[in-house]
């Protein structure tokens, strides 16, 4: 029998401002590299591991339409990518470690200016300390020139459909990177009964003098509780705390520093064996420090209802809406209707599969490229791949996000400012070798908005050549 012994966890916290953003960027390189290290030798101390590497390279060649995203003055230009990475994981019985790491050197034919270096280097693990108990931890560290690289996408995670990377709009070509760290601690004391605990560090720097850096911490907890067969509750209760830096000559109206806390509650009644209705209620009050700017303090009233559909085991579609009233310190309150519905959905099949996932809601958007505030959305993205034959495969995705941006009500003037994004792509993908992949890519990029110079259209081609084992490299202690 193979054990994974309980991790000893390491905390290092850095909260001193760097003089010049490269020396921050080298600080918090050396502190991911730092914890990676500590957690790989942490589990490479243990016995009974089994150990997978997969190492990987690709060369690619791309064109893009509309290299700075521009409304209406668009230039063209063809970049060439060089990317080598690998995945490296360790298994034990009770817990499992995933590091993966693509540092990749991107030169424009064009536009030299913007030759840069991408990096982007994963961490995720998760151990059971006792039967009952998990702890789960997962690091994400970015750095790119290209204004979609962290475009945002819908996932699964704990039965929710959540959003995932920037959700605003980037623009210039300029390097920005992010990190987000994040751990977690469950414990389940009934089949559908659980207590957590987590907290995420989050920070983006941008190399723009119009642009602002953003850190945010966010200490989470929640309960879920069954009191019998029929009756349930949901509840998840955060606080955020969100600091704001700029250059001296930033000419926009800063963001000041906040304090944020949100709460959400959902009563529960089966009906049926898959049918159960809700009622929820979230609520959330937003606290400025008011050193600089203008922002006005505001508390968010949104109760919802509706029905939820069990598909299949662990995976829920819900359906349903509800009403916010935002009140706003000094300014006019705003409201309106919102939705409350997800789904996510894989159908597989013998040659390929299909996946479908939507989700709607009210969300606080502060820490992207740009400090959206207080929005309700609805996305909805689709793909589906095919394999032709057994060399030869075949791909589409498609994607939409509308939001309605709601604001802080601050000087900003951004409340009512309506924005879609479409996204659409096909490929195809030709392996001549088991360790060679051919593949053969378009996707197109659109976003229309109440803010003309928001809008743009982008096509871009992807011709690349990627090299990896077809199976990774084992070894077992």
């Amino acid at each position: 029998m193979y054990y994974l012994k309980k991790p000893k966890l390491f905390i290092c916290v850095n909260l001193s401002k760097s003089v010049s953003q490269k020396k921050e960027l080298r600080m918090k390189i050396k502190y991911i590299l730092c914890s990676t290290i500590i957690l790989l030798f942490t589990v490479s101390s243990t016995y009974g591991l089994q150990y997978t590497f997969q190492p990987r390279a690709s060369f690619s060649e791309q064109y893009t339409s509309n290299v700075f995203l521009s409304e209406d003055n668009e230039k063209d230009d063809y970049l060439t990518i060089v990317s080598a990475g690998f995945t490296a994981e360790a298994l034990g019985k009770t817990g499992s470690l995933e590091v993966s790491y693509d540092p990749a050197y991107t030169k424009y034919r064009d536009f030299h200016e913007n030759d840069a270096w991408r990096h982007d280097a994963r961490l995720r693990g998760g151990w059971d300390l006792t039967k009952r108990t998990r702890f789960n931890i997962s690091n994400r560290f970015l750095r790119s020139e290209d204004p979609l690289s962290e475009e945002d996408i819908l996932e699964l995670r704990d039965k929710n459909v959540v959003q995932e990377g920037d959700a605003s709009t980037r623009k210039n070509r300029r390097t920005f990177y992010r990190n987000t760290a994040s751990t977690g601690l469950t414990y389940q004391f009934g089949k559908d009964d659980s207590v957590y605990a987590g907290f995420t560090y989050g920070l983006l720097r941008n190399n723009g003098p119009q642009d602002e850096d953003n850190d945010r911490y966010s200490p989470s907890a929640g309960v879920n509780y069954w009191f019998g067969p029929k009756f349930g509750i949901e509840s998840r209760a955060e606080y955020t705390r969100g600091e704001f830096d700029r250059d001296k000559d930033f000419r926009d109206d800063p963001t000041d520093d906040f304090h944020n806390y949100s709460g959400m509650v959902r009563f529960i009644r089966r009906t049926k064996t898959r049918f159960s209705i809700f009622g929820q209620y979230n609520h959330a009050y937003r606290n400025y420090d008011g050193d600089i700017g203008d922002s006005n303090d505001y508390t968010v009233y949104a109760p919802s209802a509706g029905l939820t559909y069990v598909v299949e085991k662990g995976l829920n579609l819900r359906l349903g809406g509800g009403y916010y009233y935002q009140e706003i310190d000094g300014d006019d309150d705003e409201q309106g209707l919102f939705g409350n519905s997800q789904i996510d959905k894989t159908w597989t099949s013998r040659r390929g599969s299909l996946n479908l996932a939507a989700l709607t809601g009210l969300a606080q958007n502060n820490f992207g490229a740009e400090n959206v505030g207080l929005e309700q959305f609805a996305a909805i993205q689709g793909s589906a791949s095919y394999g032709f034959t057994r060399r030869l495969f075949g791909d589409i995705n498609g994607r939409y996000r509308y939001s309605d941006r709601i604001g802080d009500a601050d000087q900003t003037d951004d409340t009512g400012k309506n924005v879609h994004r479409y996204r659409m792509g096909a490929g195809l993908t030709f392996a001549p070798l088991k360790w060679m992949a051919i593949r053969l890519g378009y996707n197109f990029n659109k976003v229309n908005s109440d803010e003309k110079t928001d809008e743009y259209d982008e096509h871009r081609g992807l011709l690349s050549i990627t090299l990896t084992p077809d199976q990774p490299y084992r070894y077992k202690e």
